[in-house]
């Protein structure tokens, strides 16, 4: 009797890892492209292996995830991997609004590598880059393109277009499908990319925005979402108007690391959140370029100030200044340990 339960459980065993076995080859499968064959077969897994632990289950977990697969996008790029998640800044970049479709899937493929790209132009990011892994995560939607005013749509990240600003308002949805299969490595700082037309990106609280067609201005939403980093431009992309001038003494405001509201130069100079790095001469800073009270910014041309005239967070062709540079860093050292054996020990 005793040898007939031993025989029985090795029976059990050897089937929980060939399925497992299995489950691993189909989610291969998946990371090779072929998402349409991949979910089939883990729904017949699903089916006919719903109970089995390390089968069953993890064939429905990625089965109930809009997540097809993760990218390592250095990694396929031939670049090399930077190392693990937990001493890295992990950026990930998701689909917003693409099909279960293994051709518009590689759509996907293309736009997330050009907003690596666009981001690996930028000082910051290529200084740290050793810092930093890159994810591309395809995601299936139910409806092709994004809810745009009246018209909804069923999609990954539930992302909207309204009188053409992309947004995507439900942050948790998209930090949890990076929880659910990637728990403890992600930072949470998720790059929607969106499926559709749009004329503003979005960025905030660790979500950018960006739809297909604006991707260059990824690195100026990152600098919201990871940042904290206002708008330095001086006019409403949405076509608001801009409040009028104050006709008298303004008190001091600081709307964020790079701008500072008030008309009193003495005041401003004195409550600037830049007062250490002003060099109005630019001798003494690495970009060469002075470092003041530059009018305009935070959608307004007055009585809001930046401290150098031009940065990506005014005109995305620009670099970070040297103030938001110095936000990005002091962020990245938050989340990263960018000494791996320090010396000396004692």
């Amino acid at each position: 009797s005793a040898a007939i339960e031993l025989a029985a459980e090795s029976r059990e065993a050897n089937e929980q890892r060939r399925l497992a076995s299995l489950v691993a080859k189909v989610l291969a499968l998946m990371a090779e492209g072929n998402y349409e064959m991949g979910r089939a077969a883990l729904a017949k897994i699903v089916e006919r292996h719903a109970d089995m632990p390390g089968v069953g289950d993890v064939a429905r977990r990625w089965l109930e995830s809009p997540i097809l697969r993760r990218r390592d996008m250095r990694a396929s790029k031939q670049l090399g991997s930077n190392g693990p998640p937990s001493n890295r800044l992990d950026v990930y970049f998701m689909g917003d609004g693409f099909l279960l479709d293994d051709q518009r899937q590689l759509q996907f493929d293309r736009y997330a590598d050009q907003s690596m790209k666009f981001m690996q132009l930028q000082d910051v990011f290529k200084e740290y880059d050793q810092y930093l892994n890159y994810w591309a995560c395809n995601t299936a939607s139910k409806d092709e393109g994004l809810t745009k005013d009246a018209e909804a749509k069923d999609t990954a990240l539930r992302g909207t277009i309204n009188g053409g600003v992309y947004t995507i308002g439900d942050r948790q949805n998209a930090f949890a499908l990076c929880e659910n299969l990637f728990p403890n490595e992600h930072d949470r700082l998720v790059v929607g990319i969106g499926n559709d037309f749009a004329n503003v990106a979005t960025g905030g609280g660790g979500i950018v925005a960006c739809a297909k067609t604006m991707l260059v201005a990824v690195p100026h939403e990152v600098g919201h979402a990871f940042g904290g980093l206002g708008d330095e431009y001086e006019q409403d992309p949405s076509g608001g108007a801009a409040p009028p001038t104050a006709s008298g003494r303004l008190p001091l405001s600081v709307l964020a690391p790079n701008l500072v509201g008030g008309n009193k130069r003495d005041e401003l100079l004195a409550g600037a959140p830049w007062k250490d790095w002003l060099d109005p001469t630019g001798e003494k800073n690495w970009t060469g370029k002075p470092i003041d009270l530059f009018e305009g910014g935070n959608r307004q041309p007055k009585d809001v100030w930046r401290p150098q005239s031009a940065c990506v967070m005014r005109d995305v062709g620009s670099p970070f200044c040297a103030v938001c540079m110095e936000r990005m860093v002091l962020n990245l050292y938050r989340v990263c340990l960018l000494y791996t054996s320090p010396s000396p020990r004692d």
